[in-house]
């Protein structure tokens, strides 16, 4: 008898703890929501740096209210650790890359409109940008996808498709291709 009666509290205990438990739960957890999706950063493309002590990415914010979205380069140790905001501007940027000796990064910045390739140099010890950012390209259709030269002399970079796109559908007559050769140019 004594034994069923330790059995039916064990029992009767287990099940309300249960039951408790089941409600906490229910508390704290509830479905995968499309808000609970816009709270979540999406990140970009980790970019090591050149010497592989940091990692610099882009991570977007979606604000639903507003309907925006907005990106913002951060860094983080390569060995693990808190990461942080690289540039602290209100701008959009995204597609970051080290220049091969890790002293200068570039980045699409959206500081200006059209977006163009901004660039600052680079504390290797310190992971933080030094001076001010500084805008590389004025493409009047905006300027895209900055990638260092092995070098490090010069940035190769692609005009703005869309926009590019919009101006031959406006243009009045096709002409001519243009081929530039070494300092000449033929039509």
């Amino acid at each position: 008898m004594k034994l069923r009666l330790s059995a039916f509290i064990f029992v009767f205990a287990s099940a309300t703890f249960a039951q408790t438990a089941s409600q906490n739960s229910a508390i704290a957890k509830h479905p995968f929501t499309f808000e609970d999706m816009m709270a979540l950063k999406r990140l970009g493309e980790p970019v090591p740096s050149p010497d592989g002590k940091w990692v610099v990415f882009a991570a977007e914010d979606v604000d639903l209210e507003a309907n925006t979205k907005i990106s913002h380069l951060w860094i983080v140790p390569a060995t693990g650790g808190e990461s942080r905001r690289l540039n602290e501007t209100p701008n959009h940027e995204e597609r970051p890359r080290f220049s091969p000796d890790g002293k200068r990064l570039i980045w699409t910045s959206k500081a200006t409109d059209p977006t163009q390739i901004w660039m600052c140099d680079f504390d290797t010890d310190s992971g933080v940008l030094k001076d001010k950012p500084h805008q590389v390209t004025n493409v009047s259709t905006g300027a895209d996808g900055g990638i260092w030269s092995p070098d490090g002399k010069n940035i190769v970079f692609s005009p703005r498709f869309i926009q590019i796109a919009t101006l031959l559908r406006q243009a009045p007559a096709r002409q001519a291709p243009t081929t530039v050769t070494r300092n000449a140019t033929k039509s």
